[in-house]
């Protein structure tokens, strides 16, 4: 990431550049959304963006983000759905000792 690819010879005057990344332009979306003061933080309904919206903030060491969202994985509706992707989503993008903590209903029944 710290040695960008500079433009070919061919490039017309004026181009920007942009540099190629393995997140969706969802998520991307999301951590704008999530970063870029006054707009309200987007709200989440789909635990596949959940995930790839916290995976790529600890990609990218934005651990404000992780600390706004994190809190939706404890949404019921994604713990009805399948109650162990949720867990290994947090466990993953937060850490097993931090979530440990916060889920003492759910981890312990």
């Amino acid at each position: 990431m710290f040695t960008l690819p500079q433009p070919l010879a061919d490039t017309p005057v004026g181009t920007p550049p942009h540099v190629d990344v393995e997140e969706s332009a969802k998520t991307w979306e999301n951590i704008v959304q999530t970063t870029v003061y006054p707009m309200p933080h987007p709200v989440i309904n789909n635990i596949a963006d959940l995930e790839s919206l916290l995976l790529a903030a600890k990609k990218y060491e934005m651990q404000p983000i992780v600390d706004i969202h994190h809190r939706a994985l404890e949404n019921l509706m994604f713990i009805q759905e399948d109650p162990f992707r949720p867990y290994a989503v947090a466990c993953v993008s937060v850490g097993w000792r931090t979530r440990r903590n916060t889920w003492p209903g759910i981890l312990n029944s």
